[in-house]
């Protein structure tokens, strides 16, 4: 009797080990926070009326600072995430805010307005971090965009990933609201009532061990106008060599919604270009790190400028000094048909900085020029003339928890 009880104990313990071993983590729920600010004390005023010299407060992209929140909760199989702004005395939305699901191992179901960035590239350094200038190189989405990102050229208000992964391979397919109702939906019916699986976005990635990562989609509705395109992504990066990261793409433009395409009536004359190649790649090299990207885009005839050859460079280095402190700097170049603006003067901008961290956030201090003046209108820029060519000297304060 006493050789079963000890059975039976060893046996309870042994269950009970293989259970306490396969329980879930426990449920959380948690606040985190990122904000951004740019504080210009001075700044070229060439066009504003009196010219001379201004001041401006805002952020990277905006009029505002980002002064951001994140509600979060989590557990093994479901949870839920909300991107909070109080920018300008304002509570808004600032980035995704969905519910996820994972009903079994790599599948995942995403709702509300959902991101996805298992396949998104790099590339985000130099005034992109700073006061992002006209024409300049385009971050973190510069050679493969996020999914949930783009839906009829802006972020959707509503969207619907599922994505499954498993052992280095990764598919998606989303679906995007475009506007109120039961037709809204884009994979089906959007809202101007022309169908098709072209109107959705869907793609795949798969990891080759100690090499990279191979990447497709498409995209509906990526470009944003009159007529809005769908687009092709298609990547390769490379991560397999130590201290270089490299990344290479090719778009090209596919479906065209509301319109029925024959002839000279493509997506690529509509969109006025054929194909576009995107290229980021950083290297590091002791305490320094060397950034490098380039946008060649291919625009044919039925482009305002016609038939020609867009580009644009952008070179940039961050140098870590020890103690918290840094230095960083970027050059960016385009020819004239690369520019957003109605003369197609060419851009040109640079930016040289230094920057002091903490364990929580982070300021900077420095001074950017511009050919083209700055994006966001806190700062003065925007222009189409080089004649109104900018400066700032920026101090960004960052903080993060």
């Amino acid at each position: 009797m006493k050789k079963v009880a000890l059975s039976f104990v060893a046996f309870a313990l042994f269950v009970g080990g293989a259970f306490a071993q396969a329980a879930a983590p426990a449920a959380s729920v948690g606040i985190g926070a990122w904000g951004r600010g740019i504080y210009a004390p001075l700044a070229s005023n060439n066009s504003g009326s009196p010219s001379g010299v201004t001041a401006g407060i805002g952020t990277s992209w905006g009029n505002s600072p980002r002064i951001g929140f994140t509600i979060h909760g989590d557990s093994q199989y479901v949870g839920f995430l909300a991107h909070i702004g109080v920018d300008n005395n304002q509570f808004s939305i600032t980035d995704d805010t969905q519910i996820w699901i994972k009903p079994f191992d790599g599948l995942e179901l995403q709702l509300g307005r959902a991101f996805n960035d298992t396949l998104r590239g790099e590339g985000s350094f130099g005034s992109w971090n700073w006061i992002r200038t006209v024409g300049m190189y385009q971050g973190d989405d510069a050679v493969f965009k996020r999914i949930g990102g783009l839906a009829g050229g802006a972020p959707g208000p509503q969207n619907a990933i599922v994505s499954y992964s498993n052992s280095g391979l990764f598919l998606f397919w989303e679906q995007a609201e475009q506007g109120a109702g039961p037709t809204a939906l884009t994979t089906y019916s959007d809202a101007s009532a022309n169908g098709g699986l072209a109107n959705a976005s869907y793609g795949a990635g798969y990891t080759i061990p100690n090499v990279g990562q191979l990447r497709v989609q498409n995209i509906g509705f990526a470009d944003n106008g009159s007529t809005s395109v769908g687009q092709l992504q298609a990547a390769f990066r490379l991560t397999g060599v130590q201290n270089l990261y490299a990344d290479i793409g090719i778009w090209i433009p596919t479906n065209v919604a509301g319109v029925t395409t024959s002839g000279t009536t493509t997506a690529a004359n509509i969109a006025g270009y054929d194909f576009q190649i995107p290229f980021y790649a950083n290297y590091k090299v002791d305490k320094a790190t060397v950034h490098l990207g380039f946008n060649y885009k291919s625009l044919n005839s039925y482009a305002s400028v016609g038939a020609q050859g867009a580009y644009d460079v952008a070179i940039g280095a961050d140098y870590d000094m020890g103690s918290g402190v840094g230095l960083t700097g970027d050059f960016q170049i385009g020819n004239k048909y690369w520019a957003t603006n109605s003369n197609g003067d060419a851009p040109m901008s640079f930016l040289l900085g230094a920057t002091k961290g903490f364990s929580n956030g982070s300021i900077g201090i420095g001074f950017q020029y511009s050919k083209l003046g700055f994006v966001a209108t806190a700062y003065p820029g925007n222009y189409s003339a080089d004649t109104n060519a900018e400066w700032a000297l920026p101090i960004k304060v960052e903080y993060w928890f």
